[in-house]
């Protein structure tokens, strides 16, 4: 019997370029003793402010398959096309460390449009220079 091979997608902060701009995801395993999905895979998007806060979990990552939970399997495209869009990426890749997002080297915050994470300074930063 042979195995199939998967990606193997770290956990990080990942920013995905789409259609209309850019989605930031979370990538996280689980503890082994965690009351909820114990040692499994969730990816959650940015969906406020605060950069390394404000995350919504919305599906599971097994195999290297996205498994949407059921309030995200419709009506969520945007979000559900950039997690899918990183999933290929790193199939393609073999292992992704690429585009993870990275922090500025002035504060240290995260950074997590793509512009601000090629230049490796956040837009605060960069306009008190």
């Amino acid at each position: 019997m042979t195995q199939k091979a998967t990606a193997t997608i770290h956990d990080g902060y990942y920013t995905v370029i789409v259609p209309f701009g850019h989605r930031t995801f979370r990538i996280r395993t689980q503890d082994q003793d965690a009351a909820f999905a114990a040692g499994k895979q969730i990816i959650s998007f940015l969906s406020g402010s605060d950069n390394t806060s404000d995350y919504t979990s919305f599906a599971f990552i097994i195999d290297g398959q996205l498994l949407p939970w059921k309030r995200f399997r419709d009506g969520h495209e945007v979000i559900l096309g950039g997690a899918k869009l990183l999933l290929h990426s790193a199939k393609e890749a073999g292992l992704l460390y690429a585009q993870q997002s990275g922090n500025c080297y002035i504060c240290n915050r995260m950074l997590t449009t793509p512009e601000s994470v090629a230049a490796g300074i956040g837009p605060t930063c960069a306009s008190r220079m």
